[in-house]
């Protein structure tokens, strides 16, 4: 029948495989289930085995075992009986028909680790099978050495195999989110997945072990790794259990691997016999594969080279990594074995090149491992007046969150160097630790001013360019503008980069977008391609980060939301924070001004907790301010109002430019507490703070959102600050913002098609519905229908979203999109915490709806909402 590969996949992906096999016994077949140990290959079996019973198959099952494969038929004694030396067949064939409860179907015979059957158990079954008395379900290990009765059920035509494969990232998240009862965090997802390679039982037993370690915790609604994972004490025993067959001299080679890394196998030749490779490759614990011509050797799991790290004394980690630099120079050439190299020279305490060294920090740099850069940059700088070592180690101090460590190592460098450009860059190394992780403005600024005495000088223009980035940091966007426009074509590589940053980032912020895009893009390409030691300035990451916020702003929401995407998988693999913070903030920003709060809330959370983690409370503070504006577009004003309680917390010095949006989520809330004074107060706020720094698109954004809460004389004070020209984003929130102060229907259908092609359905369904209601009091019944059914076919696209002039469009008479949704679901049995997680809101949020419901409904428990939502219909 051939070979059918399907993943295994918890919960609903697994019953699929359960039935799939069912289904394949039903029709005259046998299975057979192959995968790695852990994979589930029990569980599967035996619940396709339960599905059998309930259409009235018979089911019996053995289960083969390494501690009685010594003992002829003991795996099959049940059967047997007695008979040992009769028909041994005949004796098993008359047990399953006594057993049969219908006598016309075959019995179903679970064959659990076939390949730890003995051979005279394996012939018998083998001998049942080919009778027709028993149809098989077979498990056996992937790669385990089988008795040859059961390679021939494996081989033969009957018998349709399914290979368990390792679980996915989707396929991961669903199991954690049942495991855990609760939404998890992307990066953690990730970190368990590579350290499982997809095992389900891994999985559960790391979940385990985190758990009990404290690094696995709950931050809010959102499950979090706050360290790395840790496996539980079974899966510990599990890992030690196959070190015990080993041999000395295998348990060092393994050793060896496991503190060298990834080895071309010529190298490890040298080091360990062919003989000791080929048995550690037999036991699964170490795997051969080809990188182009070349072969290399590796620990086959991360879990099992950190577990095994973990029990290697200090002085015996000193010897293996003596005897590895000893025979580097065979193994150098790449850029991957010269980092080995100086990492096995460092650690050894053998003396190296300093050249070599800083070509490792540069190369640990670039891969963004900041623990490793660090050492090897601070070994590099103990040997060398050059201050790129220097840099290299501010750099990767500072993604450590060792600021005060990176700032001294800087200002140290900077009181020997001589050379201007170096003198320079130090001043901006320094002011950008004082700013962004210090919020100490004064001594930064002086640092890039004019005051730090270097002579006149291209590197002065440096200085100059960073002072435009502090600018649009803190929400200076016309400053921003003045300081960088005229440096982003400058001649030095350092100055270009930096200028363009905050020269793109300002466009963005007005209404030059797509020039904004076209800049970093160009800058991006460059940066990628400069030399190693230019990375320090140019790096790439950062200008694809403006790229994005430019496609955000330009309203090229579907390009943002895929391109975040992308950026947020590679974010993933990169250590530290700071990357998947700032994919996260994108993802999130690109949600809320496209109008899917929901899918806003989640993201924000993730990049909240980064920037925290990270030590930068005024990104915090930004993503926090569109976290509670998003919670408010879901009417879930009791998580609105802890986020807002959490902002007030993070200190906004230096990090102003979204100071518009925090107010706008104030106003929001106020409206939502039913308190038009505040809400028209902080309205007023939010024009200000994006007048005050010339951000043009953030005051549209305000403007906007103001005309969408009814706040009449706000808006109309917003709309009175534009009177030019401009493009499609703003001149869609200001259209619709027109239409909805002027009561104009067409108007208002008109913003709905534009909005509706820029991919923003919210925006487009509300622009609808207010039209509809305009036409209603016209008595235009026609066109208030077309309304309607346009609005809620755009509205079933947006999610749990719940504004003011969307609250006329409940199916739920009464009852809000919101309520009607939390209704629905605590009718059919869910708990509040079930409810909060899935809708990734508070609990106390949930609990305060169902009070609401149950006053509007006429209720006075859970059990009568079925009837009287039906009633509502």
């Amino acid at each position: 029948m051939g070979s059918q590969a399907l993943a295994q996949r918890d919960i609903s992906g697994r019953l699929e495989l359960v039935y799939v096999i069912a289904a394949t016994i039903a029709d005259g077949h046998d299975a057979l289930i192959v995968g790695p140990p852990g994979f589930g290959k029990t569980v599967v079996a035996t619940r396709a085995g339960e599905s059998l019973t309930v259409t009235g198959t018979t089911v019996r099952r053995i289960t083969g075992s390494p501690a009685i494969a010594p003992v002829p038929l003991a795996a099959i004694a049940g059967l047997i009986g007695g008979s040992i030396g009769g028909d041994l067949v005949g004796a098993a064939r008359a047990t399953l028909r006594a057993d049969a409860t219908n006598v016309h179907q075959p019995t179903v015979l679970i064959v659990d680790d076939a390949h730890a059957l003995d051979e005279a158990s394996a012939v018998v079954i083998h001998q049942l099978s080919t009778s027709g008395d028993v149809r098989l379900i077979i498990t056996v290990r992937a790669g385990a050495n089988r008795p040859p009765s059961i390679d021939r059920l494996i081989d033969a035509p009957s018998t349709v195999r399914y290979d368990l494969q390792p679980i996915d990232r989707t396929e991961a998240h669903d199991l954690l989110g049942e495991l855990l009862g609760g939404q998890i965090e992307s990066s953690a997802v990730a970190q368990l997945i590579e350290w499982s390679e997809g095992n389900p039982l891994y999985l559960r037993e790391l979940v385990r072990g985190s758990l009990k370690a404290g690094v696995l915790s709950r931050h809010g609604n959102v499950w979090r790794l706050v360290d790395r994972v840790r496996p539980s004490a079974h899966l510990r025993e599990l890992i030690a259990a196959r070190f015990t067959p080993l041999q000395p001299a295998a348990l060092d080679a393994l050793e060896l691997l496991a503190i060298a890394g990834r080895l071309e196998l010529g190298f490890a030749a040298n080091l360990v016999t062919e003989e000791i490779l080929e048995s550690l490759e037999h036991a699964d614990l170490v795997v051969v594969h080809a990188d182009g011509t070349r072969l290399f050797v590796d620990v086959a799991q991360a879990i099992v080279r950190d577990l095994l790290g973990e029990s290697i004394g200090a002085l015996r980690r000193l010897r293996i990594f003596r005897t590895l630099a000893q025979h580097a120079t065979s193994f150098t050439g790449s850029d991957a074995t010269d980092l080995q190299s100086m990492i096995w020279h460092l650690r050894g305490g053998v003396a190296a090149d300093p050249a070599q060294l800083l070509r490792a920090a540069r190369i640990a740099m670039q891969a963004n491992d900041a623990p490793l850069g660090a050492e090897l940059a601070r070994a590099a700088a103990q040997l060398t007046d050059d201050v790129e070592p220097v840099l290299i180690g501010c750099w990767c101090l500072s993604q450590l969150g060792r600021h005060d460590e990176a700032i001294a190592a800087a200002e140290a460098a900077l009181v020997t160097a001589t050379d201007p450009w170096a003198k320079a860059v130090l001043h901006q190394r320094i002011a950008e630790e004082l700013w962004w992780f210090r919020q100490d403005l004064a001594r930064a600024e002086w640092h890039v001013g004019v005051g730090v005495g270097l002579p006149p000088g291209p590197w002065n223009d440096l200085l100059q360019a960073q002072r435009g980035v502090f600018a649009i940091l803190d929400g200076r966007v016309s400053d921003a503008l003045e300081l960088c426009a005229p440096l982003s074509a400058h001649a030095q590589p350092g100055v270009r980069f930096v200028a363009a940053l905050g020269h793109a980032l300002a466009l963005s912020h007005t209404d030059s977008a797509d020039t904004a895009i076209a800049l970093s893009g160009v800058m991006f390409a460059e940066a990628s391609a400069a030399p190693s030691h230019e990375r320090l300035t140019c790096d790439p990451g950062i200008h694809l980060i403006s790229q994005l916020i430019g496609l955000i702003y330009a309203g090229r929401y579907d390009e943002a939301a895929a391109a975040g995407e992308f950026v947020h998988g590679v974010a993933l693999s990169l250590p530290g924070p700071q990357p998947r913070g700032w994919a996260a903030t994108v993802r999130g920003f690109a949600m809320l001004f496209s109008g899917q709060p929901a899918d806003a809330v989640q993201w924000f959370t993730e990049a909240e907790a980064d920037w925290v983690d990270a030590g930068l409370s005024g990104l915090a503070r930004w993503v926090t301010s569109g976290l509670a504006l998003a919670q408010v577009q879901l009417a879930a004003f009791d998580d609105a109002e802890l986020s807002l309680a959490r902002l007030d917390a993070y200190d906004a010095s230096g990090f102003r430019l979204y100071a518009p949006i925090e107010s706008l989520a104030r106003t929001w809330l106020a409206l939502g507490r039913d308190s038009l004074r505040v809400a028209a107060e902080h309205a007023d706020e939010a024009i200000d703070a994006a007048m005050v720094g010339g951000a043009t698109a953030l005051l549209a954004l305000v403007t906007h959102d103001l005309a969408r809460l009814n706040l009449r004389l706000p808006a109309k004070r917003g709309l009175g600050e534009f009177a030019d020209t401009y493009g499609p984003v703003i001149s869609a929130r200001l259209d619709l913002t027109h239409a909805l102060l002027d009561d104009d229907p067409d108007g208002l259908v008109a913003a709905a098609d534009v909005w509706e092609q820029l991919g923003a359905p919210l925006f487009a369904a509300e622009a609808l519905s207010a039209a509809s209601a305009v036409y209603r009091r016209l008595g235009r019944a026609r066109d208030r229908t077309a309304c309607d059914g346009r609005a809620g076919m755009l509205q079933s696209r947006c999610g749990p979203v719940v504004t003011p002039l969307l609250q006329g469009r409940s199916s739920a008479g009464p009852l809000s999109a919101r309520e009607s949704q939390i209704a629905e679901l605590a009718g059919s049995g869910l708990s509040s915490r079930e409810i909060a997680n899935r809708l990734v809101i508070g609990e106390r949020t949930v609990e305060s709806h169902l009070y609401r419901i149950f006053v509007k409904l006429g209720v006075s428990s859970r059990d009568e909402l079925p009837a009287a939502l039906a009633r509502c219909v």
